[in-house]
């Protein structure tokens, strides 16, 4: 089985960061099991890695250099272990359905409180628009059906399902610079092989069947999935 790590990181053409970084020190916000923090302390194995979530798996991936610790993203980051201009790069990844939606302009403002000068933050988050490669809705009504009841369960739940569209909004609040954005579309079945511009799009559409105040000189670039 493909988890959602692999999938992102076939996609973006095996990219872990997109800021122009060399992080010695890097935060995970709501990490899961944590492939992308133990990705990238594998990867950079003179960098410090922690990663945070509400719950850490007994089978969260280890490395030497990476630290789990267990923190509820709903509260401020007032801990020892979290201290403000610690890190060169904070990623936060499809948290969405876990953070309240009244949090977020707090949220992003502790990330941004949390990067060293000249840091970094990095957003990525889904806006659930499902269509057809035509453009066309129409021809998808059992999955805007889906879309609709997701979004009213979320919000039921006070969460923002559409938070994706409102992240340069909120790294603007945080007056940080040089902020980049891409919107990306995600295919989520196989394409038909002689149509399809690209072999990894059909394998990625394939796989993810089975998932789903003074400026700061800290800078931030977010993805938003469509």
């Amino acid at each position: 089985v493909v988890d959602q790590h692999e999938i992102l990181y076939e996609y973006f053409e095996q990219t872990l960061f997109f800021p122009p970084v060399e992080p010695e020190d890097v935060l995970d916000c709501g990490c899961g099991p944590a492939p992308w923090a133990a990705h990238v302390a594998r990867e950079l194995p003179d960098c410090e890695v922690i990663g945070l979530d509400i719950f850490v798996p007994p089978l969260a991936e280890t490395e030497g250099n990476l630290r789990l610790l267990q923190w509820d993203l709903n509260h401020p980051f007032r801990t020892s272990s979290l201290l403000p201009e610690s890190f060169d790069l904070v990623h936060s990844r499809l948290v969405a359905p876990g953070i309240d939606g009244g949090r977020w302009v707090e949220y992003v403002s502790d990330l941004v409180k949390l990067s060293k000068q000249g840091g970094w933050v990095q957003l990525a988050e889904f806006d659930y628009i499902f269509q057809s490669d035509s453009g066309l809705r129409e021809e998808m009504p059992a999955l805007n059906t889906w879309v609709e009841n997701y979004r009213r369960v979320m919000e039921d739940l006070g969460r923002d399902p559409r938070i994706g569209r409102s992240l340069q909004t909120l790294l603007r609040m945080a007056n940080l610079v040089e902020i980049q954005s891409f919107p990306r579309n995600i295919p989520i079945g196989g394409w038909p092989t002689d149509t399809s511009p690209l072999v990894r799009d059909d394998n990625v559409g394939d796989d993810a069947k089975g998932c789903s105040g003074e400026p700061s000189s800290t800078r931030a670039v977010y993805a938003l999935f469509l």
